[in-house]
């Protein structure tokens, strides 16, 4: 994957994810996201690639080694399989959440991405 095809940055997702909650609030579907981070061997973008096929969703990185994805009409537990299959592709380890009735896409963010250090 080309490097400059990566959304880049913690905004990028900020501004895709609030997207994604308006569409949940509307229709009333689940919505999770997740953040993988990988400390090993792992390019970013190889795990871009990885976490992508996974997901089957975009994915935008929020640090060095760290991407962010939203899963539209998924639940956690979806998201956490989600998780799974990427842990056993690469080993990469990441976190999961559910967007909860009347939040907003800031706060589920900022759920989500609490678990990354801020130098990321």
């Amino acid at each position: 994957m080309d490097e400059s095809t990566l959304p880049a940055g913690r905004a990028a997702f900020v501004e895709a994810l609030g997207t994604e909650v308006e569409r949940a609030t509307a229709r009333g579907t689940r919505l999770a996201a997740a953040v993988v981070r990988d400390e090993g061997e792992v390019t970013a973008d190889a795990l871009a690639d990885i976490v992508r096929e996974a997901a089957k969703a975009p994915v935008y990185r929020v640090g060095p080694r760290t991407v962010a994805v939203a899963l539209p009409g998924t639940g956690r537990a979806e998201a956490l399989g989600m998780l799974a299959r990427v842990e056993a592709s690469c080993g990469a380890r990441g976190s999961a959440v559910e967007l909860e009735t009347g939040e907003s896409s800031v706060r589920l963010a900022v759920r989500l991405l609490e678990v990354v250090p801020g130098g990321d």
